[in-house]
């Protein structure tokens, strides 16, 4: 076997789809865990960010140059340059927005234990909303925590600095 650095890994990719070649490649990792598991076979088509829709799964590349396959969250135009906002399915790490240039290839398939798993048509597009459904309700929930938490803080806690509870009132004796 030989291990290609992710800067090759990239460029290799980014060439093979230029010109128009579908690519298969190995997952490595589990930010898009379960729709994406260690080991499977993803095949990868090219897609210019512009044809590229809200739930797709996308090969981009980072800023320091690795490839990364997440999907795609959130869309933005500003100007003439697209923005979108990529989010492994997981939801461990959190996502980020990159510009449409970065965007190498569209998943469109999965192989996994022989079954080939459809990144395209209804089903998928199912698989998507769900994903994409659950990705906006623990942004939300995150938002609300850290309101939460704000807002708590502003009212003054009810623990000393050494994390045990204060006593109110020191004239009362239990």
């Amino acid at each position: 076997m030989v291990l290609i650095p992710a800067e090759e890994m990239v460029a290799i990719l980014q060439a093979l789809l230029a010109q128009g070649r579908v690519v298969r490649m190995r997952v490595q990792g589990w930010s898009m865990h379960p729709a994406l598991r260690e080991g499977d076979v993803v095949w990868l088509e090219p897609a210019a960010a512009e044809r590229v829709h809200l739930g797709d799964v996308v090969l981009y590349r980072t800023a320091d140059g690795r490839p990364v396959i997440h999907r795609v969250c959130r869309c933005i135009r500003k100007g003439k340059r697209l923005h979108l906002y990529l989010e492994g399915d997981r939801g461990a790490v959190p996502g980020e927005w990159v510009e449409g240039e970065q965007v190498l290839g569209r998943v469109v398939r999965c192989e996994r234990a022989g079954a080939a798993i459809p990144f395209r048509g209804l089903l998928a597009r199912l698989r998507a909303c769900a994903f994409l459904a659950r990705s906006t309700l623990a942004r939300s929930r995150a938002r609300w925590v850290a309101a939460l938490g704000q807002r708590g803080q502003a009212y003054g806690s009810t623990e000393g600095a050494s994390g045990s509870p204060v006593e109110r009132n020191s004239s009362h004796q239990a």
